[in-house]
């Protein structure tokens, strides 16, 4: 009767474990505008959309740009690279707009032309990663609070504003 009550309790902590692992598993959605390419969108604008809060987003490498992007949730957007002689190996985006509901969101290893805040209310945790881009204008509208640019390469150094809420 012991043996049986440790095999029910072992085998509920198992089944706990596996049930929790899986409410905590993140969706993955991959983004390709090579035709033919096997992927599930070939929009980014489109994955954001479909996308929930925590969702990571890989965007594939493409000589022709994805266009521009508005992020309104927590979301992680991971690109190729921003490699900027070889756009074999570039993931290009146009504009990307940060609007509300974009707290916790990660922009990482893509090249773009500006990044800008949109809307009203408040952004936290805002992180752009290893990027090649040409502007931005974050924080004018919106408040942005724990801001982090790290690691980018950013090509026209006149008329930048971070708001005073960064």
């Amino acid at each position: 009767m012991k043996n049986l009550f440790t095999l029910c309790k072992t085998m509920s902590l198992i089944f706990m474990l596996i049930f929790s692992s899986a409410l905590m598993a993140q969706t993955i959605h991959i983004v390709n505008n090579t035709p033919g390419a096997a992927a599930d969108f070939t929009s980014v604008q489109a994955a954001i959309d479909a996308a929930s809060n925590g969702h990571i987003i890989y965007i594939q490498q493409s000589p022709t740009s994805y266009g521009n992007i508005t992020v309104n949730k927590e979301l992680t957007l991971v690109g190729r690279s921003h490699h900027e002689t070889n756009s074999a190996y570039r993931t290009t985006l146009g504009n990307i707009t940060i609007a509300a509901g974009a707290s916790n969101t990660t922009i990482n290893g893509m090249s773009f032309n500006e990044i800008f805040s949109s809307g009203a209310g408040s952004i936290n945790n805002l992180l752009i990663k290893e990027c090649y881009f040409r502007d931005y204008d974050l924080g004018a509208n919106i408040s942005i609070n724990n801001l982090l640019i790290q690691g980018n390469f950013i090509t026209d150094g006149n008329d930048k504003r971070i708001g005073t809420n960064v």
